[in-house]
């Protein structure tokens, strides 16, 4: 196993694991190189999740988690790559890492995590400009 930076010769890769997962993916100019990590075995991705840093060094958000569909005991590796990034995120002195998700497995796995629920019944809104 082996945890690196994504670059993008992997976009096409998690592309496909977006569409499989019926999900519309992030463009490839969503994922910062320098904080989107991806969890390989044998060489070869399997997961991938990014975290934004923000400027004021406080908070960082937590997104764009994908993973190969194929991948076997997902839940062990999904959990190895969060605590990578909380480490990366503790490194560069953030303290707050923030994620959302409206999936129950998701949930249950940050909870798992240390994660606290923050928000209920969250919409989401945004505007391309």
């Amino acid at each position: 196993m082996n945890i690196r930076l994504f670059n993008k010769n992997d976009f096409e890769t998690i592309k496909i694991w977006w569409n499989k997962a019926n999900e519309i993916p992030p463009t490839l100019e969503m994922l910062p190189e320098e904080s989107t990590f991806i969890l390989e075995l044998n060489d070869e991705p399997q997961i991938c999740i990014t975290v934004y840093l923000t400027n004021t060094n406080y908070l960082a958000y937590l997104e764009a988690l994908v993973r190969n569909p194929e991948l076997k005991n997902h839940q062990y590796y999904t959990k190895l790559l969060i605590q990578h990034v909380e480490n990366f995120v503790k490194e560069k002195n953030y303290k707050i890492l923030i994620c959302l998700s409206d999936k129950d497995k998701l949930k249950a796995r940050y909870m798992e995590l240390g994660y606290i629920n923050t928000l209920n019944n969250l919409s989401s809104f945004a505007k391309e400009l």
